[in-house]
Parts: C-alpha cells; structure tokens; sequence
C-alpha cells in the first residue's frame, strides 16, 4: 500500500493547458446548430488542448466570451510574450478582444485584472510601434478598457 501511495502521489496531474474547453467545464456542445466560421471555429476550439489553440482562436473565443475562466488566463499569459499578438485580422486584435470584456468577469478576476491592467499600460506606451492602420483600433480599446475599469 505504501508503495501505491507514493506512485500516485508522484503523477503529476495535467495543468490546464492540457484540456480541452469541453474536458475542463465537463460540457460538450454537441452538434452544431448552423454552419458559420463563428460556430464551427467555436465548436472546434472547444475540443483541441488549449495550448494548441491559435491566436485566432483564442481571439474568438474572447470575443464570443466562451470559457473566459481558462481562456483569458491564456490570452494574459500570450500577451505578456508578444503583446500585439495577431489572429486574423490585425496586430493587437488579441489585446483589443482581451480589454473588451465585461468589467464584470475582470471583477471577478482580480489578480488578471491587474495583469491586464499592466499590459494595457505597455500597450499604451508602444502604440507608436503599430501601423497607421492598426494603432485607432487599439487605442480605442485602450481608452474603453481604462473608460470601464474606473
């Protein structure tokens, strides 16, 4: 019996990158409703490890506000390697995804909150690294974020 409890106690247990949205809310969507990118990315984004999602993925899946617990850590975590990280469409628009949440899932995130806090201060400090085209957008995101977390 020893020996048993030190071979459990010895397996590692798999960290949240590990899982799939499905596996760590132990809900699985099911079939699709309707054949769109926003539902068909979102249905198989649910289902791949989250340390093999895409930038574009995780951007979607802030947008659509699916599995924010898990996913924000993860943009959080992304961000502070590459602060504009690109999905499809811009630099930055993981940031801009990240700072348009609801002020009510950042007050329930207090130790991200003020992670995303920080990021948001950086980005303002290196918007001039951005193209004409890109640098609007962010700010204004920017500005809603710190507009919304007063």
């Amino acid at each position: 019996m020893g020996k048993q409890s030190k071979r459990r106690g010895s397996v590692k247990r798999p960290s949240f990158l590990q899982l799939s949205l499905d596996a760590l809310e132990q809900k699985d969507w099911g079939e699709q409703a309707f054949d769109s990118y926003v539902v068909r990315t979102a249905h198989a984004l649910r289902k791949k490890p989250l340390r093999d999602l895409t930038d574009e993925e995780l951007r979607l899946a802030l947008s659509q506000q699916i599995g924010l617990r898990w996913i924000a850590e993860l943009a959080v975590e992304r961000l502070s390697e590459n602060l504009f990280r690109a999905g499809d469409f811009y630099a930055g628009d993981v940031l801009v995804a990240c700072l348009r949440l609801p002020s009510t899932f950042w007050a329930s995130q207090p130790d991200l909150s003020s992670r995303v806090a920080s990021l948001a201060s950086s980005a303002k400090s290196e918007l001039c690294r951005l193209s004409e085209y890109e640098r609007p957008t962010i700010a204004a995101a920017l500005d809603e974020y710190v507009v919304q977390s007063s």
